[in-house]
């Protein structure tokens, strides 16, 4: 009997084991750390570089690990949701919405596209594709369907194809990477005719601002980077250009008449794509700073003494924060500008004490709302405060609650937030200063009582 349980156990207990592995290797924290417990979450917009990312991001995956979708083989997406979780990379034609049927939300990242380049892409991708399929021999089972789809491309231009098939047209080049953000999942591969409004465009936008990681076609080294950062992993390979559109036309190739009908066409998708260009440009600059701040954080650590941090700072010294001018003085005082942002910051050590004050000394502000308008904060958390005439300017005095100070000699931010920045020069025309100024402040102190 032994013997024979023995027998049986074992081929279970290795199976077991090897979906333990399995799933810890899933998970593995060193791959990937930003990326957790989470699945990695790639929606495709047809004719972004998706193919070559699917390619680059396969590569850090086990095979099992991963489910490609592509929009021709979806037959139904009720068949795909259920089973999403089962996937550590989840990638393919999927809508943004695909994020709700997850057990727990994926990292999401995607690829939007300059969308005139794009809709020139899909229409000469979609002639070649009429060509490959009557190849003899080619057994693709959805080539019937394909055929049918694409009949009408073959034999036309591309401004044919606009005025003549309309609705073909507004659904392969139109506003799709809007409609791959906001249209439902119930709706998905049955809408017709996508029907987009501002409305549409105002959820895109907030969906965009939502994904852990995007990127840009015309800026895919930095999208690769930036995707790396994110998941906190090794610089990704360099990519294979996969599914490339050829014998296609350059942008600047285009007649004006059908770049004028494709702007039509693709009214919101290149309002989206303005948007995401420019928030690709402040998250690009947000990790250059990240990494230089922790980058210069660790040299310091390696080759400079420790220093103790102190619990004021006086003007003229060395600032230790951002969201300021350099120092700069009237012959009797030092002070620094806020500016050109509404925020600044310094950290300052906890004194010493039971009961403590922040102090913050200011000579002028150049906008009378911009003293009245000020907002304080230590560590995140608003304080209250009051503003009295102190020679030799003005002194504001806020009470912090010893819950809101970190421990002896370690540092606090405390951030200001000064409204209203103005030029010197708009309200004087004998001024030529022409930085953006809130409040001049020659000192800032935490003090401690008994």
């Amino acid at each position: 009997m032994g013997g024979w349980m023995q027998n049986k156990l074992c081929p279970l207990l290795q199976q077991l084991l090897s979906r333990v592995n399995f799933f810890l290797k899933k998970t593995r924290p060193e791959e990937m750390p930003g990326l957790g417990d989470r699945s990695l979450l790639f929606l495709h917009i047809p004719k972004t570089a998706g193919s070559s990312f699917r390619d680059l991001l396969r590569r850090r995956f086990l095979p099992e690990s991963v489910l490609s979708l592509d929009e021709e083989r979806i037959k139904s997406i009720d068949e795909v949701l259920p089973i999403l979780n089962r996937y550590r990379l989840v990638q393919g034609h999927l809508p943004y919405e695909s994020v709700n049927h997850f057990a727990k939300r994926p990292f999401v990242f995607t690829i939007l596209r300059d969308p005139i380049d794009r809709a020139i892409s899909t229409f000469y991708f979609m002639k070649r594709r009429v060509s490959l399929l009557k190849t003899p021999g080619n057994d693709d089972r959805f080539k019937i369907k394909r055929i049918k789809e694409l009949k009408s491309v073959e034999s036309m231009t591309l401004l044919e194809f606009i005025r003549r098939e309309p609705q073909a047209a507004a659904r392969r080049l139109g506003n799709l990477q809007v409609e791959f953000l906001t249209i439902p999942c119930h709706q998905y591969k049955r809408a017709l005719e996508p029907s987009i409004s501002e409305r549409e465009l105002a959820l895109a936008k907030e969906r965009l601002s939502n994904c852990d990681a995007f990127g840009l076609v015309e800026r895919l080294p930095e999208t690769s980077e930036y995707l790396a950062y994110k998941l906190q992993a090794r610089p990704f390979d360099k990519m294979a250009w996969l599914n490339q559109t050829r014998s296609r036309p350059r942008l600047d190739q285009i007649d004006p008449e059908v770049k004028a009908e494709l702007e039509e066409l693709t009214r919101y998708d290149r309002q989206l794509y303005a948007f995401a260009a420019e928030l690709f440009e402040q998250r690009r600059a947000e990790m250059l700073r990240e990494l230089l701040t922790w980058h210069a954080g660790l040299r310091y650590a390696k080759n400079e003494p420790t220093r103790e941090m102190a619990p004021s700072f006086i003007a003229g010294t060395s600032l230790p924060g951002e969201g300021w001018y350099a120092p700069e003085t009237d012959g009797t005082h030092w002070y620094n500008w806020t500016g050109p942002e509404t925020d600044s910051w310094v950290e300052l050590a906890s004194p010493v004490g039971k009961k403590y004050t922040l102090k913050l000394g200011v000579l002028h502000a150049l906008r009378p709302e911009s003293l009245t308008e000020l907002e304080l904060s230590v560590n995140g958390a608003r304080l209250l405060h009051e503003t009295r005439p102190h020679p030799p300017g003005y002194m504001i005095y806020a009470e912090v609650p010893a819950t809101l100070l970190r421990g002896k000699g370690r540092k606090n931010r405390i951030a200001l937030h000064v409204p209203h920045p103005t030029r010197p020069c708009d309200s004087d025309p004998l001024n030529d200063d022409s930085r953006l100024l809130g409040i001049s402040v020659y000192h800032i102190a935490l003090t401690a009582g008994c």
